[in-house]
Parts: C-alpha cells; sequence; structure tokens
C-alpha cells in the first residue's frame, strides 16, 4: 500500500545529496563534509583518489566494513577495515572519498596484528549546512607503495538536532511512499551469495544474475522491495515498515534517516538481519533498483539499513527467481 506523506518536513532530511539534480549543491555539501571529517594523522587530498585494484589479491581488498550509518558533531566513531590480505604489514592506510567531493582524505593507519582489522577513528566538526543530509562514501585500503586495492562503500547521515524542526526545507514534502507490503514467500533465492573477492559492481551484478543457471535458469537481481523482504527483526525496515523507499518510491525524497538508518549492531542472527537459514557475509547487498544514473539501492543486512551505492563500486549480491 502506498500512501503520502504531508508531514514529512518534520522527517526528511534538509537535503538528500544523492540522486539531486542540482550538481553544485550537491558538490559543495560533499566537499564540506570531507573538510569536517577529522582523523588522526590524515591529510585532505585534491583531485581523484588512487585508482581501484579490485579482485587483485596482490593489494589489500576490503571483505568488510564496520562504520556508522549515522555521525553526530563533536562524537567520536570509529572505522574496522576487515581485510584477507596476507601481508597486513604491508598496508600503509587507507583512503575515504565522500562521493562527488573534489578532495579526498589520505588516513596514515595499519593493522595492530595479522588477522585483526584496520581500525582508525575520528570526529565529524560541527557544520550547520551538512544537518538533515545524506551521504554516500567509499573507502580502500592503500599498501606499501600507496596504490589502492577495492573501494567498499559506505552510507551515512548527519541528523538534525532537535532545535532544528522548524528549519526550512528544500525537500519534496509531497512524495509516495511505497511501504512495500506483499507476499514474497514464492521467490527464491540464490544461495551462498556471490560476495568477498567475487563481488561485482551494479552492472556485472545485473548481468551475472541474467546469465545465472543454478537448477535452471530465469534469475535476476532482485528489486529493493524484494530485497526489503529479506530483512529480519528490524520492524522500520521490514517489508511492511515505515522506510518509505521501495519500488514504488526510489528517489531521493524517499528516503528518510529516522525510517530508513537500519538497527543498531545487535546481531538477529549470526550478526545479520535475514532469515537463520540463509549463509555468506553480511553485508551491502545490490537490488536491481536505479537511483538515478550514478547510484543504486541496496540494503547493509549487518544493521537493516536501505542504503544508496555507487554503481561503479564492487558489492555483494544474491540473485532471485
Amino acid at each position: 500500500m502506498k500512501h503520502y506523506c504531508m508531514l514529512a518536513a518534520l522527517l526528511l532530511p534538509l537535503l538528500l545529496l544523492a540522486c539531486s539534480d542540482d550538481g553544485d549543491l550537491a558538490q559543495e555539501l560533499a566537499d564540506r563534509l570531507s573538510s569536517a571529517l577529522e582523523f588522526d594523522d590524515a591529510t585532505e587530498e585534491s583531485g581523484a583518489p588512487p585508482e581501484e585494484h579490485a579482485g587483485d589479491a596482490s593489494f589489500p581488498q576490503v571483505t568488510a566494513l564496520s562504520a556508522p550509518n549515522q555521525l553526530m558533531p563533536g562524537e567520536p566513531f570509529q572505522l574496522e577495515i576487515s581485510t584477507d590480505f596476507a601481508n597486513t604489514g604491508a598496508i600503509s592506510g587507507v583512503v575515504i572519498q565522500v562521493l562527488q567531493a573534489t578532495t579526498y582524505i589520505k588516513v596514515t593507519a595499519q593493522a595492530s596484528e595479522p588477522g585483526m582489522p584496520v581500525v582508525i577513528g575520528g570526529t565529524l566538526s560541527r557544520d550547520d549546512r551538512l544537518a538533515g543530509n545524506a551521504f554516500s562514501l567509499r573507502l580502500a585500503l592503500l599498501d606499501a607503495d600507496g596504490r589502492a586495492g577495492n573501494y567498499y562503500s559506505w552510507s551515512t547521515s548527519v541528523p538534525r538536532g532537535e532545535d532544528d524542526s522548524d528549519a526550512d526545507t528544500d525537500a519534496d514534502t509531497d512524495v509516495e511512499f511505497d511501504d512495500c507490503a506483499g507476499d514474497y514467500s514464492a521467490l527464491e533465492w540464490q544461495d551462498p551469495p556471490v560476495d568477498g573477492l567475487d563481488a561485482l559492481d551494479w552492472q556485472g551484478a545485473v548481468e551475472h544474475c541474467q546469465a545465472l543457471y543454478l537448477d535452471g535458469s530465469g534469475w535476476r537481481l532482485p528489486t529493493l522491495c524484494e530485497l526489503r523482504s529479506l530483512i529480519r527483526g528490524c520492524a522500520a525496515t521490514e517489508p511492511s515498515g515505515s522506510c518509505g523507499a521501495g519500488d514504488g518510491c526510489l528517489s531521493a525524497g524517499c528516503w528518510v534517516v529516522e525510517l530508513c538508518r537500519g538497527c543498531d549492531r545487535d546481531p538477529w542472527d549470526d550478526g545479520c538481519y535475514w532469515p537463520a537459514e540463509l549463509t555468506g557475509q553480511c553485508a551491502f547487498s545490490w537490488s536491481s533498483s536505479s537511483c538515478g544514473d550514478e547510484l543504486a539501492w541496496g540494503i547493509d543486512l549487518s544493521v537493516a539499513s536501505v542504503q544508496r551505492s555507487g554503481k561503479s563500486d564492487y558489492r555483494s549480491f544474491r540473485c532471485v527467481r
């Protein structure tokens, strides 16, 4: 069932960066976030970040990321970046890019010991222009020569403070949300999924599912609502939940921070908010649903968060038929 939300001005972020038609404003906000992110032993660099070497085991590949889906100004946060790179001692740091920004961040960091994630801590300096916006970022590990492995996506937001409820908003207050209610019991899901070093960009995932022959053909990449049907234990983003992003609502205005950000990292089943019978890495998973030309929708099943990611990012996915 779909419904009209005329009170969205109280809930919608001030401006949702991803899918924005105002490129200049989107770039300005991305640059502001890049400057506001503060890490120890870090520098902000101009231009394009290091070239990606996804799927090449001679470069450090990110296999999982633990990162906040909300940043509060002045409050410390932590990124835990997992890798299966054999020579963790050769990792020299992390590169972080806010999508659409003209700068990127290089952080000097190493794993504390072999087999352990690379951990970096940071804070967000206060910038009132960032409040109420959602952002898409990506990060990669750097080898000893400063070369990047694969880029791994991170979606986060900066909420408005309680005293910002009367602030002016440019968000669309007449958005037709989609609650994804329906019967998805007849769907057959690929298990295990395609993940880890086998992850693909969005177009690659679409083509992989179309070509898949596994006990027959007919496979495809799931729609956003179909993917939401896998969520267990997080009421807001389950199919009948209050998150309004779904097959009938795929624009930026469909994503409301308070409703779609998911749940805390309190494992539902083996660390994932999905059915107990499923296996694989608990990470962001592609849907077939686009959000503009450069982004696509998906779900981070480690926190049951409905998110968007750059179509060029290498992410996990699970085909359906």
